[in-house]
């Protein structure tokens, strides 16, 4: 079975507890991205909180936002 998409919460799941994202966890997502994964992420935080973390992050990724 071929992955599409990954949908990843922020806090407790892509942030580390001390609200920053790994390297580690910059990489994965990067390579995910080389390889045609689409990525999401879900957050109960405000839109504008969400888009700047996929700046970070610096791939593409489709955001769902609460407020």
């Amino acid at each position: 079975m071929k992955i599409k998409l990954i949908c990843m919460d922020l806090d407790g799941t892509l942030f580390s507890h001390a609200g920053e994202i790994p390297d580690v966890n910059i990489r994965a997502l990067h390579e995910c991205a080389k390889r045609g994964i689409r990525l999401a992420l879900i957050s109960g935080r405000n839109c504008s909180f969400i888009r700047r973390v996929a700046e970070k992050i610096g791939v593409d990724c489709a955001i769902v936002s609460a407020n």
